[in-house]
């Protein structure tokens, strides 16, 4: 009998767990971190955020995937393949200069037909932006999340640098959903909450020098020179082995040109010409190899 009831219950069908989806998944590591940091566990809160976001990091990954270019046309590939191997032919038997110049004169005659027969399809993303700039809205919440759990916990900088992950991401996510105005509200957020930072000073005035609103991105660039001038710049993103000093004039560089570029178009030639003097200077007083990022 036991043994029958063992085949018995090896016959029945095995019901395979539905795929549980990504949203699905990090709604519930957001409970499930909510309910650690209830009860004070703030280290486990933030590791379970933190599984929430290599979740979210995978599905964008694979939508970029998914997006990645179409297979080429084989019948396109075969003519090219078979033209190449009769111009190899052709050269091989072609022992003047007037007979090189006409089979090099036929290859081309002939590759240009095949262009024209095989049109080289442009692949439009099978995923659109707006897919990722989603999931990159997510990742800053989640962010945002972390560094409420750090600064309750007692520990700024971690969260000071979760709010900057936060706003750059929110940033570019806006953008790539062509929401400008929020956007803009989310740079003049990052450029207050983050004015030292390098980093932050250059996405926002990249984000005005994009729109073409060159005064706004002059000011921005000019006010990350003088953080960097001063010595109050925010490096704290340096690596350990990386020369500091070094690092800096590296960022001052970028940024005279950058500020450089935006006088030009304003009509400051002048003031442009002496920006792109100083970053010559600047990045002549680096060494090689020492500021890598």
């Amino acid at each position: 009998m036991a043994i029958a009831a063992l085949w018995g219950g090896l016959a029945l069908p095995v019901r395979a767990a539905a795929p549980r989806s990504m949203e699905a998944e990090v709604a519930t590591l957001r409970t499930r971190a909510a309910n650690q940091a209830s009860a004070g566990k703030w280290d486990l809160a933030i590791h379970t955020i933190a599984t929430a976001r290599e979740r979210v990091q995978r599905e964008r990954r694979l939508a970029l995937w998914r997006a990645g270019p179409a297979p080429s046309d084989p019948q396109r590939h075969q003519a090219m393949k078979n033209l190449q191997a009769w111009y190899i032919g052709q050269m091989k038997h072609a022992t003047t200069k007037t007979e090189r110049q006409r089979v090099i004169q036929e290859f081309n005659s002939r590759q240009q037909a095949l262009l024209r027969k095989y049109p080289q399809k442009t692949t439009p993303p099978t995923v659109p932006a707006a897919t990722t700039a989603k999931l990159d809205l997510l990742l800053a919440s989640l962010d945002d999340t972390a560094a409420q759990y750090n600064t309750r916990r007692g520990k700024p900088r971690p969260a000071a640098s979760q709010r900057q992950n936060a706003l750059v991401g929110r940033l570019r996510a806006l953008v790539a959903q062509g929401q400008i105005a929020p956007a803009k509200l989310v740079a003049e957020k990052l450029l207050k909450e983050s004015p030292r930072d390098p980093d932050a000073v250059a996405e926002v005035a990249t984000f005005y020098q994009e729109r073409k609103q060159f005064p706004r991105a002059a000011q921005v660039w000019e006010g990350g020179i003088h953080t960097l001038e001063a010595g109050q710049a925010d490096l704290r993103r340096v690596g350990p082995r990386q020369d500091r000093n070094q690092v800096g004039k590296r960022y001052l560089g970028q940024f005279y040109r950058q500020v450089a570029f935006c006088y030009s178009k304003l009509g400051r030639g002048a003031d442009a010409k002496a920006a792109m003097d100083k970053a010559v200077r600047t990045e002549a007083t680096l060494v090689r190899g020492s500021a890598k990022r």
